[in-house]
């Protein structure tokens, strides 16, 4: 993975065997097929907050490093504070991902810096992972030609996860880890907590560390005592 001034470090967590699809199934299979060539490589994800936009993009340079190809993760609403100089070569990268593009919306000098970059992407072959809150022309972007040319790539919404499908993806992250995550337990953080699923996710780190602590097994009482 490469190292910028700006780089964002990967969460560790952040892989496509973590990430409980649901009804994203064809976005999973899009982002692994751009990163082995047998599908588009400039992609647009969308949706809204904590739908799992992010995870998605740095499961995707986490599957590139490990094919031993480049690629980099840029947050745009810590790299927009900048000037658009700090992509620099990027397009060089073998998969790039912009998260929260609509960011540099409405700012001419990151826009056309972000349209010329993924130009330059798209005559080199190269993946270009996209995500925003709204489709391409929808997400705040006013120059005609940066939306079009995500418009013409992949676009697809990111949908959220409902609650019983919360408790799935709780037991699912709880099995990975090795721990014995009582169905009880899981419903009642999704009840208390469900609305962010990162920080619901969280609470399996939490909960961990209070039963290692304790040298007890995860209960419904250790839970409350986190989740409230």
């Amino acid at each position: 993975m490469n190292q910028l001034p700006l780089d964002v470090r990967l969460k560790q967590s952040a892989t496509f065997d973590t990430f409980f699809a649901a009804d994203n199934n064809e976005a999973v299979h899009a982002l692994k097929g751009a990163l082995c060539g047998d599908g588009p490589q400039r992609i647009h994800l969308w949706g809204s907050a904590s739908s799992g936009k992010t995870h998605l993009l740095q499961a995707a340079c986490h599957l590139a490093d490990s094919r031993g190809e480049s690629a980099q993760y840029v947050d745009l609403d810590l790299w927009a504070q900048h000037d658009p100089q700090v992509l620099g070569a990027l397009d060089q990268m073998d998969c790039l991902c912009l998260d929260n593009i609509e960011c540099i919306g409405g700012r001419e000098n990151w826009e056309q810096a972000v349209f010329h970059l993924a130009d330059r992407m798209k005559l080199a072959g190269r993946s270009l992972l996209v995500s925003a809150g709204s489709r391409p022309d929808a997400c705040g972007l006013v120059m005609p030609e940066l939306v079009s040319r995500l418009g013409n790539g992949l676009v697809l919404e990111i949908r959220p996860l409902s609650d019983p499908e919360k408790v799935r993806a709780l037991a699912l992250l709880a099995r990975q880890r090795g721990l014995d995550l009582p169905q009880k337990v899981a419903e009642y953080l999704v009840q208390r907590r469900g609305g962010d699923p990162a920080r619901l996710f969280a609470l399996l780190d939490d909960l961990d560390r209070s039963s290692l602590a304790v040298k007890r097994k995860i209960s419904l009482k250790m839970a409350k005592d986190l989740a409230d």
